[in-house]
């Protein structure tokens, strides 16, 4: 008797799910790497302390047979588990090839699917592709090339967009929660309306990027935001640590925001609220601070030369030389 063949919706169904589970048992081994570097790092420390204690003391010969001999501390013991599960699997800087094609996946988004979700798209072309309305949930897509691509209202919750090409990419109330999108180029993007809410957005080509988004406590650390559209822009809570701002136009509440450091040459934060901000060792040459709020904020060692402060609220400010502004 012939067994039926099985269903072909049935094999990708499958196959999407070992792909998503494969994924899934990466991330996980790339967290226990990290944690074998962690406590590398403690068992190095605690050994160079304990050399430094040994050479100021003269040892004492000790000729009793211990009953138990401890080869490996607890550390030690669990870097020797952890490692023998992290295998090659562990390497975060490996690109794998594309589970799928970049043909296939737009042949199949074609034929209306939408859920690309836990896929390992590392590398792929979709350069000028319309994707708009999929779901990219926790997919890889490290290194891709999405230029000038059509990501309307797309989700990218939790995916991995490192060092991925996105110039002119159309990504307009886009979900990018916790998206890592380190050292990715978002040159002349469109984030109209995207929430980028926690997402890691540092070292990051933002450059002439329409960023009227929410970037609620996402990481712009060493991001290039030069010439960079902010509009109504939600910063709360925004790292912007060594962030190039030179000539934006900024008049928003960044009250508390994180800018230390930073490149604002010639920005315009006129009426900005910058309560207690960090603006420590930044480049505020230029800067029009005109009726904005700088109450508490921390200027110390800053560069502020030829700054406008016409207006400006400075009331229990640190300046420059680290004196309270009265």
């Amino acid at each position: 008797m012939n067994e039926s063949p099985i269903p072909q919706i049935d094999v990708n169904v499958r196959i999407a799910k070992l792909e998503k589970e494969h994924n899934l048992l990466k991330k996980y081994l790339v967290k226990l790497k990290r944690q074998v570097e962690k406590l590398t790092e403690k068992i190095n420390g605690e050994s160079r302390e304990s050399d430094e204690g040994a050479s100021n003391q003269i040892p004492e010969l000790n000729t009793q047979i211990p009953e138990k001999v401890n080869y490996f501390s607890d550390e030690e013991l669990q870097v020797e588990r952890i490692l023998l599960l992290v295998g090659f699997y562990a390497d975060d800087e490996t690109i794998e090839k594309p589970a799928i094609s970049a043909e296939e996946l737009v042949q199949r988004y074609n034929k209306g699917e939408r859920d690309f979700s836990g896929l390992n798209l590392a590398g792929i072309n979709l350069s000028g592709a319309n994707l708009s309305g999929g779901n990219f949930i926790d997919t890889n897509l490290q290194q891709a090339n999405l230029s000038s691509a059509d990501l309307t209202n797309c989700d990218f919750s939790d995916a991995n967009l490192i060092s991925a090409d996105l110039t002119k990419a159309n990504l307009r109330t886009a979900k990018l929660l916790q998206t890592n999108l380190s050292r990715a180029n978002l040159s002349k993007a469109n984030l109209i309306g995207a929430n980028l809410t926690a997402a890691n957005l540092s070292n990051t080509n933002l450059t002439e990027a329409n960023l009227e988004a929410n970037l609620t406590a996402a990481d712009l650390s060493e991001a290039n935001l030069k010439r960079a559209t902010f509009g109504r822009v939600n910063l709360s809570g925004a790292i912007l640590r060594k962030t190039n701002l030179v000539g934006v136009v900024l008049q928003r509440n960044l009250a508390g925001v994180d800018l230390s450091e930073a490149k604002l040459c010639g920005a315009n934060l006129s009426i900005a609220k910058l309560m207690g901000a960090n603006l420590s060792l930044a480049d505020l040459r230029g800067v029009n601070f005109t009726q904005a709020n700088l109450e508490k904020a921390n200027f110390k060692e800053a560069n502020l030369g030829g700054a406008i402060l016409e207006q400006a609220k400075l009331t229990g400010a640190i300046m420059p030389d680290g004196t309270i502004h009265e």
